[in-house]
């Protein structure tokens, strides 16, 4: 594509030359560091940093470019901000208020951030990503330079939908926006027909070792103004030619638990079952509900117990990190392991009095 076609693709405004924007973009460091400054002593936050675009014209467009492409083979029409369709739902559907157990507001900081990024996309400086397409994946980003951690990589955008219009939708990167109370209020967002580069970034299971260990960026949830918005952030820093990969473990998209009638303490619920494999044969295995079953000296033999096949309710429980307090009052029930006539077992047991309606969460 020619720098004209790109810059309309995008509606780039006027260029300006690069020393004046070089002044300009210095200007507006400047003065976001002179707004986060303070002269009291406060707790230290870790705070969204400004993306940084290469420094070439001719890179930032070829970038731009790969987006394009990609965007133009699925249709999708360019979009950096969410798109509220007639038909769909209104903008006024969307409010953080909204959102089971509240949501976290947008700092003050971080929403001058989020805001020079967005005028620096208007401009055409972006941040250094390439859109590829990889065979096997589809549409796949990697990073075109170098990116450190925390860095605002791009806001999830699209169409503003209900989620019970797409619960059978084919498209494969709806994003949850709001978690209401009330499912019939919940509200993703859809970039089938508007979109941007969050559109290609992968999702990566890191309920497995191997996933935790490639994913780079993460979704956030933030009420900015009222109003629930998702941003993608660096969660490291990440190397040139080094793909793109966040968590797509939402509590939100998965099956759980949930008492029907009063559980007492120390009840047993279920056993764990699924297929017996060794760990090693499942090092890169997909299945986010993999139980260890026998732990061995010798690794080589470590058994694991893998649900993807063949298992029971055991498989929809919930895992809770119960290493900060707000996960350790969720806990209810344990998964412990048993030598039952010389072999191993895995059974789920109530660790307090479970409620009606108290959705079940493991250790």
């Amino acid at each position: 594509l020619s720098q004209k076609k790109i810059m309309h693709f995008f509606r780039i405004e006027k260029q300006i030359d690069q020393t004046e924007r070089s002044q300009l973009s210095q200007e507006e460091s400047r003065k976001h560091r002179r707004r986060s400054c303070s002269l009291t002593v406060k707790k230290r936050r870790r705070k969204l940093l400004p993306m940084v675009p290469s420094e070439d014209p001719e890179q930032r467009f070829a970038q731009m470019g790969t987006l394009a492409s990609a965007l133009t083979a699925l249709g999708i029409k360019y979009s950096d901000d969410l798109t509220y369709v007639p038909g769909m739902a209104p903008r006024s559907a969307n409010r953080s208020k909204f959102e089971k157990g509240g949501m976290q507001v947008l700092s003050k900081e971080d929403l001058e951030t989020l805001e020079l990024c967005r005028a620096m996309y208007r401009r055409g400086e972006c941040p250094p990503l390439v859109v590829v397409f990889d065979p096997l994946e589809g549409y796949t980003v990697e990073a075109d330079g170098p990116i450190k951690d925390l860095t605002f990589i791009a806001e999830y955008t699209g169409d503003v939908d209900y989620l019970k219009n797409r619960e059978n939708d084919d498209c494969d990167s709806i994003m949850t926006l709001l978690l209401s109370e009330d499912p019939s209020k919940t509200l993703v967002i859809c970039p089938d027909k508007y979109g941007n580069i969050s559109r290609f970034i992968s999702g990566i299971n890191n309920h497995n070792r191997f996933g935790k260990k490639k994913q780079n960026c993460k979704c956030v949830r933030y009420s900015v103004n009222g109003e629930c918005r998702v941003l993608l952030v660096a969660t490291r820093d990440i190397a040139k030619g080094e793909r793109l990969y966040y968590d797509y473990n939402g509590y939100e998209h998965d099956y759980t638990v949930e008492a029907d009638g009063p559980i007492k303490d120390l009840t047993f619920i279920a056993e764990y079952t699924g297929d017996v494999d060794y760990l090693k044969n499942r090092e890169n295995d997909d299945c986010d509900s993999i139980m260890t079953l026998l732990l061995s000296e010798d690794p080589s033999k470590t058994l694991v117990i893998c649900p993807d096949k063949y298992g029971y309710i055991s498989r929809f429980i919930s895992g809770i990190n119960n290493h900060n307090r707000f996960g350790k009052k969720k806990q209810n029930c344990k998964c412990v392991r048993y030598s039952v006539n010389g072999e191993c077992r895995v059974l789920l047991v109530a660790t307090r009095d479970i409620s009606k309606g108290e959705r079940l969460y493991y250790d």
